[in-house]
């Protein structure tokens, strides 16, 4: 629970022996590469900045997969038979060998939507007596097959006196199929007649001969033919991918590994002749990523201190047991911690699912929650559903608490009975308890807002600033400022113990105020930086004074935003006692689905709500108090195998 110590390695070495040493890194799985200084990209780059020698055989075996219908993943390249010099040449014969099934297949596939489009326009003229050849065959008369809107066709009539013969074979609503006669003298006219009459023309390919019924025959059997041939292809295709798979997969994992080990150039600068690489590795791979480049010759691997260079700032990965891991997501979602910083995640994780419990609790409902969340992460491997299995649990634990399962609040009283309670623990509803659940809501942020306060204390004492951990609202003076405020009026309200005396307010009060009001000038004249009071005291004063109205409101606001917790657990009460209303009004056949659909409401609203409402206390309450989230990613180069 803590965050991943680093040790910063060092690789150099003459530049032909880069490659083979990004492919280590590559495949050590735990480096994580820093650009070299600017100063170092100077010189000659030619030996370092080459063009990626595998980035076009890789762009050309991908894509001659996914011709072939190849799904692409990984595949052990330690199997590849062929040797590295042959890959260019294996890659071309493949890339042709599917090409020409896929050219082939496609002008098959177009003969075969031609000769359809031609048997759909010949069936509407099926009704014909004569031949094609016929028809096309006459020296004085002009043909024209094609079809005429509906409403055109009754206009005909209009043209009575104009030298055609217009005769119909098929019709439908729309539209009249058949042909038009007219001598050639007069056939510039008569189409341009019918051209106004939205005739539109078939034009029959010229290798549709004979009658209607023989015509069809004939293009029934290209169709077939081409079928046959499309279905000759496939197999042969499928008979391609049985053979040639296997080593499709291993070549592109080879490949693929060699195009990402190349371009990590990049992240190399040059030392005279020679390549210089700098980066980050885990503390406990140290020994075996160095050992990866013992046996190289020329090559020299080295580890220091992680603040030995000043330009170079630590990645970040968090380290946690399996159980808080997955808060790890609502870290990330505000900011990684600095290297030297605290990780907030154990934090986090006992805060939100106690306050998810606290504020959603009935044990019916966490149950179903818990089952939800882990049919979430077996199904769809999603984080969230780690989350909602441990706050489900939270809320099932509490309902147990407040007697309440499924809006039942009594439900649970004969096992409260069989424990020697005369009641459940908590009747959240009874009108008496209001007042002590506002109040505990209080007690909790407070505690928080104590705990917080601790561990900015605790961050700064880490960090050596004396600013943070002594003289800010959420250091030590913050903390005695706000500790006695909230102790003295605990005690007056509780025991009517009164602490509030001029000793106390001299040491708990005006102090803690002074040092947070002077903490600028005070920083300056202990570290002798500067004049105490920039742009004068006048600016000064005004600027600090209006800041410490702020952080001595902020102090009550923020305990008073904890509300929100007694809040909705009065609510969620609320809630159920509408839906368990409802019940009673409907009646006892359809009360089973009332209650059914008010639970899914009521967990699918509130348990959203609230799971927003307790990220919020955690980002606003608790991270703006200490922390930054300001850290740098670790992300070490690994081998990327998934599919383009």
């Amino acid at each position: 629970m803590s965050i991943e110590r680093m040790s910063l390695v060092g690789l150099t070495g003459p530049a032909g022996m880069l490659d083979e040493v990004l492919v280590r890194c590559l495949s050590s799985g735990c480096f994580h590469p820093e650009a070299p200084p600017v100063s170092e990209h100077k010189g000659k780059h030619h030996q370092l900045y080459a063009e990626n020698p595998y980035a076009q055989d890789l762009r050309t075996l991908t894509d001659a997969a996914h011709r072939a219908g190849i799904t692409l993943g990984y595949a052990d390249p330690d199997k590849l038979s062929i040797p590295q010099e042959e890959y260019s040449a294996f890659i071309r014969r493949i890339w042709e060998q599917v090409t020409g099934l896929s050219e082939k297949k496609r002008a098959a596939a177009e003969r075969r939507m031609i000769h359809q489009q031609a048997m759909r326009q010949v069936e509407h003229l099926s009704g014909l007596g004569l031949s094609f050849d016929q028809l096309f065959a006459m020296k004085y008369i002009e043909v024209r097959l094609g079809r005429l809107p509906a409403d055109s066709y009754a206009k005909l009539t209009y043209y009575e006196d104009k030298c055609f013969f217009f005769q119909p074979v098929d019709h439908d609503k729309e539209y009249y199929w058949g042909l038009y006669l007219v001598p050639r003298a007069y056939c510039e006219e008569i189409d341009e007649i019918f051209q106004s009459l939205f005739f539109e023309r078939i034009q029959l390919p010229e290798y549709v001969k004979g009658t209607p019924q023989e015509a069809l025959a004939m293009l029934r059997q290209d169709i077939s033919a081409e079928d046959e041939t499309i279905a000759a292809l496939d197999r042969e295709n499928k008979a391609f991918l049985k053979e040639h798979t296997g080593t499709v997969l291993m070549l592109y994992s080879r490949l693929k590994f060699l195009n990402d080990a190349f371009e990590c150039r990049k992240y190399a600068g040059e030392m005279g002749d020679g390549f210089a690489l700098t980066g980050f590795v885990p503390k406990k791979e140290e020994k075996r990523f160095l050992q990866l480049f013992a046996e190289l010759e020329g090559v020299e691997a080295d580890a220091k201190p992680v603040d030995s260079d000043p330009r170079l700032v630590p990645p970040v990965r968090l380290k946690n047991n399996r159980v808080i891991r997955p808060y790890e997501m609502f870290v990330t979602m505000y900011g990684l911690p600095a290297y030297n910083g605290i990780d907030p995640t154990p934090v986090v994780a006992i805060l939100y699912t106690i306050l998810f419990g606290v504020m959603f609790g009935d044990l019916g409902q966490g149950l179903v929650i818990s089952l939800v969340g882990w049919l979430m992460w077996k199904a769809k491997k999603m984080m969230l559903g780690r989350v909602l299995i441990r706050c489900g649990i939270s809320s099932a634990v509490f309902g147990c608490v407040y007697g309440s399962v499924f809006g039942l609040e009594h439900l649970l009283d004969p096992m409260f009975h069989a424990m020697g309670f005369a009641e459940k623990p908590i009747e959240v509803m009874h009108p008496d308890t209001t007042n002590m659940v506002l109040i505990t809501a209080i007690g909790i942020g407070v505690a928080i807002i104590l705990l917080s306060m601790i561990l900015n204390i605790a961050l700064g004492i880490k960090q050596k600033d004396l600013g943070r951990w002594l003289l800010s609202h959420n250091g030590l003076a913050g903390l005695v400022f706000y500790g006695y405020v909230v102790a003295a009026a605990s005690l007056m309200l509780v025991g009517g113990v009164n602490i509030i005396t001029l000793p106390c307010i001299l040491g708990f009060v005006v102090l803690p105020i002074l040092l947070i009001f002077l903490k600028e000038p005070l920083l300056r004249l202990i570290e002798r930086k500067g004049k105490l009071f920039e742009g004068g005291f006048g600016g000064f004063f005004v600027e600090s004074f209006f800041e410490m109205f702020e952080v001595l409101l902020s102090y009550i606001t923020n305990t008073m935003s904890f509300l929100r917790v007694g809040g909705f657990i009065l609510s969620h009460a609320g809630m159920m006692a509408v839906v368990m209303t409802l019940m009673d009004m409907v009646g006892a056949s359809a009360s089973p689905v009332v209650m059914v659909i008010g639970n899914l409401f009521v967990m699918g609203l509130e348990g959203l709500i609230v799971g927003i409402q307790v990220l919020r206390l955690q980002f606003y309450e608790v991270f703006s108090r200490f922390y930054d989230g300001d850290g740098k990613p670790y992300e070490p180069l690994v081998p990327a195998y998934d599919a383009e």
